[in-house]
């Protein structure tokens, strides 16, 4: 419902209803902390990453987060944050102490706004997550714990890089589990030599561990990452054809179906209840990212810190922000950001757009939607846009629609390699 302001200069000319609380509440926000360690590099990953360079880094590190969290609460652009969610990432977060993540949560605590019922998250590398480290976890009130598995198959784990075994993953969802911790687990699909068959057992392996979380992801190749170089250079398998990516999705579904998960983005499905709020809030609350490599979205302001951890201390040692990249989105920008991410966890709401921006999604996307709709990529309806099976398995393609032509461009060079 909207009330006419009544004079023909003012801008805009209609408001709709609100009360004090409306204007001047929390800022409802995700706080990401970025651990980019590793002890080696798994082929395939495109992410910020180290090899630290012993205890003492890693400790000097975690003082780095510390000290950027202060410059951030204390900015008065950040002053409303109350923080829903915690998202420990990386990297291999399980590289340090418990001590240290027990360090950061303490501090994230006394710094920040956080609300009642906050979901922390950490990730754990399966060759990494001790018993120890996993009770530790437990013991400070963490939430749920996310497995970067990929595969459970033994040849596959070495053919990607990964550090830890399928023995090693099976057991430490296992203790994570035992010690009341949610469990995600991170499976790779569309990777090079893979069958459906060996996707349906990987799928299959993982509804046997009992864990509540299940993340899909589909092998997305850049140049930087070695893989891409082993596929062109003829060293790994052929990359799948489009007809057996369309079947993984499928068997995906079936499985999280027969087995009573629903499935919330492209690339998340879950027993209800146990949805990762931070995946959620990403795709449309702010995001305060701290450490090196993180990204933000505050305030309408778009920003990545420097990508090393030697640059990131340098700059916290003389109190400066770590930023090294951002931008301020315009309000068309703001409105694709929305739509982008919304669709990747499947629909787009019309009212809660129109409540945001101002204006309908079908008079703003108006040419867009229309060519989805056309290629049967969306469902549209009176209240809202909606993925199909069709435009799940050509997500990106769909994300892409609502791209400006310059950056489209400057993303084609990241495009899967051509195989001959």
């Amino acid at each position: 419902m909207t009330t006419s302001i009544g004079r023909f200069y003012d801008y805009p000319p209609a408001l709709p209803m609100a009360g004090w609380e409306d204007i001047s509440g929390p800022t409802h926000t995700a706080l990401y902390i970025n651990i980019p360690f590793c002890n080696r590099f798994c082929y395939y990953c495109p992410f910020t990453k180290e090899i630290p360079k012993g205890r003492e880094h890693l400790e000097a590190y975690v003082k780095g987060i510390e000290k950027e969290m202060g410059l951030v609460a204390n900015s008065r652009r950040h002053s409303s944050a109350r923080i829903d969610c915690v998202y420990i990432g990386g990297g291999t977060p399980s590289l340090l102490p418990v001590s240290s993540i027990q360090e950061l949560i303490s501090n994230s605590r006394q710094t920040f706004d956080f609300s009642e019922d906050c979901q922390i998250t950490v990730e754990a590398n399966p060759s990494s997550a001790s018993e120890a480290f996993l009770r530790g976890l437990a013991k400070m009130g963490i939430s749920r714990v996310s497995f970067g598995v990929q595969t459970f198959e033994p040849e596959a784990l070495r053919s990607l890089g990964c550090s830890h075994t399928s023995t090693q993953a099976k057991t430490a969802i296992s203790m994570a589990q035992s010690e009341g911790l949610d469990v995600n687990v991170d499976l790779l699909y569309a990777r090079p030599g893979q069958t459906t068959t060996a996707w349906e057992n990987d799928i299959a392996v993982f509804f046997s561990t009992g864990a509540q979380h299940l993340s899909t992801y589909a092998l997305d190749l850049v140049p930087v990452v070695p893989l891409y170089h082993h596929i062109n250079e003829g060293r790994a398998g052929r990359m799948p054809l489009p007809d057996d990516l369309r079947r993984m999705i499928e068997i995906t579904d079936e499985a999280i179906s027969k087995n009573g998960f629903s499935r919330y983005s492209i690339d998340q499905a879950c027993v209800k209840g146990h949805e990762n709020r931070y995946g959620l809030y990403v795709a449309g609350h702010s995001v305060i990212g701290l450490g090196a490599g993180a990204f933000s979205y505050y305030d309408g302001f778009v920003y990545r810190n420097v990508k090393t951890s030697v640059q990131y201390l340098e700059l916290l040692a003389d109190r400066k922000m770590p930023v090294e990249l951002g931008k301020k989105l315009t309000a068309h920008e703001r409105m694709v950001r929305y739509v982008a991410k919304q669709l990747l966890f499947l629909q787009v709401d019309n009212k809660v757009f129109e409540s945001m921006f101002g204006m309908p999604m079908e008079i703003v996307f108006q040419n867009q939607i229309c060519k989805l709709e056309r290629k049967g990529y969306v469902e549209v309806t009176s209240d809202r846009i909606a993925l199909t099976f069709e435009g799940r398995v050509h997500a990106f393609e769909v994300v892409r629609m609502f791209f400006s032509p310059e950056y489209e461009l400057l993303i084609q060079k990241y495009e899967r390699p051509k195989q001959t």
